[in-house]
C-alpha cells in the first residue's frame, strides 16, 4: 500500500469529513523546505511518510530529517510508517 493511499485512509476515516490535501515539490534541504512551506502556507499539520530501515543499511539520515522537522514545526507532525 502506498503512503498516499494509507494517508487517505487515515484522514478520511469517517468518509464524511472533507480534508484538503496539497502535495508540493521543492528542491533543497528537505527539513528546511518542509518547514518553510508549512510556515508560508500556515498548515494545520505536517504528515511524513517514513520507511522502516532495512537490516544492515545506514538509515540515520531520514530519521535526522524527521527529527529536525518535528523539532522545528509550529504545528503537529504526524509520522506514518510505510
Amino acid at each position: 500500500m502506498t503512503c498516499v493511499r494509507r494517508l487517505e485512509q487515515l484522514v478520511n476515516c469517517d468518509g464524511e469529513t472533507p480534508v484538503e490535501m496539497e502535495f508540493v515539490v521543492h528542491f533543497g534541504i528537505a527539513s528546511e523546505k518542509i518547514l518553510q512551506v508549512a510556515l508560508d502556507k500556515k498548515v494545520d499539520v505536517i504528515i511524513l511518510c517514513l520507511r522502516r530501515s532495512l537490516a544492515g543499511t545506514i538509515s540515520h539520515v531520514p530519521w535526522a530529517t524527521a527529527y529536525e522537522i518535528v523539532s522545528g514545526a509550529g504545528c503537529p507532525v504526524l509520522t506514518v510508517r510505510q
